[in-house]
């Protein structure tokens, strides 16, 4: 349930709603768009990944998402079957194989914009440009945060309470 629908008197606890809304809509979204474009969830989220930050090493792919070696190699094989990432020696030392997005990553770009591209976009002309920096400043601030959890939550060998 949105802000609007229920007013919340603790800022910090409507913002956390929130977000935890606004996270479970792009998932739901994702995994939409990777159902039309034959990508499992996982490696739709690591080719979004892949697209932001570049090329980078399997292991660093690992580590950025959690998942074991042995799964990343597998998402990397159907990325590279389907034509949107390459594995590519290293200009710098040649035993490191950088993974690259391709040339196909941009149709993909294109479906995800048909639908988000007007609406975002009066959404940003919403803002003036120190809102914006403000926004981008702590979306920013988020991602070693998140990066932190989930390999806390990796080494944690507590289960889930029941």
């Amino acid at each position: 349930m949105s802000s609007e629908q229920q007013p919340q008197s603790n800022t910090k606890e409507t913002f956390q709603q929130e977000i935890r809304q606004f996270v479970a809509e792009a998932v739901f979204f994702f995994e939409k768009i990777g159902e039309r474009a034959g990508l499992h969830a996982t490696d739709l989220q690591c080719l979004n990944l892949l697209s932001s930050l570049g090329p980078m090493t399997a292991g660093t792919l690992a580590k950025r998402t959690g998942l074991t070696t042995g799964a990343v190699t597998r998402v990397i094989d159907r990325l590279e079957k389907a034509g949107y990432v390459q594995r590519e020696r290293s200009e710098r030392d040649r035993r490191t194989v950088l993974i690259r997005p391709q040339a196909k990553m941009a149709e993909l770009d294109a479906f995800f914009e048909r639908y988000l591209q007007q609406a975002w976009s009066e959404l940003y002309e919403s803002y003036g440009p120190h809102e914006l920096a403000i926004i981008l400043d702590f979306l920013r601030k988020t991602h070693p945060l998140n990066q932190q959890a989930l390999a806390q939550l990796h080494r944690d060998t507590a289960s889930f309470p029941s």
